[in-house]
């Protein structure tokens, strides 16, 4: 009896053991990817610019009704209009765009969590979204050389403070 006992108990912890030290495959594993959050969270950002810009663009719509023909006012309701027009377009190329790159990153990181899988590897590479984020940041630096680069002017008056002795703070651009 103590033997059967003692058997039960045994098969017991093992049972556990086997059943907690388990690895089963992860269903959606896209949703621990930090590259597909990200792009998540910014095509979701995008969706309420995109609201607000809809509303912004309804209200010029019913204050451009309001204003007077022929006034200056009319003038800069229907310039503000063209520019939100511009603004709306631009977002909703973006949210298209992320949108494909949800669906492709989402198919790209089964298949990469597949090969982790089976090759007992860790998953998501971090190194892979050090990268997606070195490739964020230049994708959202200004193109204009000014915008980047302070004026030689700049340089040289924040130089000569500094020469000086006095206290230097970051300036906007001249």
């Amino acid at each position: 009896m103590c033997t059967l006992k003692s058997f039960f108990y045994i098969f017991i912890v093992f049972m556990s053991l086997n059943l907690l030290g388990c690895k089963s495959k992860d269903p959606h594993p896209e949703l621990s990817d930090k590259v597909y959050i990200d792009i998540r969270s910014r095509l979701e950002d995008l969706r309420k610019k995109l609201d607000n810009s809809k509303t912004f663009f309804e209200l010029a719509e019913l204050e451009k009704q309001a204003a007077p023909p022929g006034s200056q006012e009319l003038a800069v309701i229907v310039k503000d209009i063209r520019e939100e027009k511009k603004l709306i377009n631009q977002i909703q190329q973006k949210i298209r765009y992320l949108e494909i790159r949800m669906a492709r990153r989402k198919l790209e990181s089964r298949i990469s969590y597949q090969k982790a899988f089976q090759n007992d590897m860790p998953w998501p590479d971090p190194k892979e979204y050090q990268a997606y984020l070195a490739h964020q940041e230049l994708l959202e630096a200004p193109s204009n050389w000014s915008e980047r680069v302070p004026r030689l002017q700049t340089r040289i008056n924040k130089y000569n403070r500094k020469m000086d002795g006095e206290d230097v703070e970051e300036e906007g651009r001249d």
